[in-house]
């Protein structure tokens, strides 16, 4: 079995259609493999985050070579940094949870409900905000998802979650995501 290790891709540039098949098309004719991702739009712009498995021997400089045709193509910003091998974390003990907020858009609502999370030894494992509603509408919509301590972290985070709500004037809810417990 062939060694490899793992380099994190950054690419951003405006939005535009093409851009993950030119990015995945230079990945898969160099063999790597796309391990994890994010993409998205932001604002226009168009956002990816990926771990890709190289050879053990591949530079993060020789990753970002291969993308030198959808980099000038889509005028992109590319870097590549190395990574080591996975970090497997003993998870037993924790319980995935979904976050879901809703309110008026103002500084500081992401921070509120991440220290929340934090208090109670959790980890965010994925979070996305959006402004949203109707045209003239300030609502900011988030979805986490997050790791949380079983136990009584878990009551005490449930019920921080509803005094946050309260206390900052916005709808939040948090359920244990059973689906994702393997």
């Amino acid at each position: 079995m062939k060694s490899h290790s793992r380099v994190l891709l950054s690419i951003a540039g405006l939005d535009q259609p093409g851009i993950v098949t030119s990015v995945t098309d230079a990945l898969a004719k160099e063999g790597w493999n796309l391990e994890d991702a994010t993409m998205s739009i932001l604002r226009g712009y168009f956002s990816i985050m990926v771990m890709v498995a190289v050879g053990s021997d591949v530079t993060p400089q020789q990753v970002i070579s291969a993308l030198d045709h959808a980099r000038q193509k889509y005028a992109l910003q590319v870097e590549a940094t190395s990574c080591l091998d996975s970090i497997e974390k003993d998870t037993t003990e924790l319980l995935p949870w979904s976050i879901f907020v809703h309110g008026s858009d103002r500084p500081g609502i992401v921070h509120a409900v991440a220290a929340e999370i934090f208090k109670v030894g959790g980890n965010i494992v994925d979070l996305v905000a959006r402004p949203g509603g109707r045209r003239g509408d300030s609502v900011y919509i988030m979805t986490i998802r997050a790791m949380i301590p079983s136990g009584k972290p878990s009551d005490m985070f449930h019920d921080n979650l509803s005094r946050l709500a309260v206390q900052e004037g916005i709808d939040c809810s948090a359920r244990l995501d059973s689906a994702f417990i393997l």
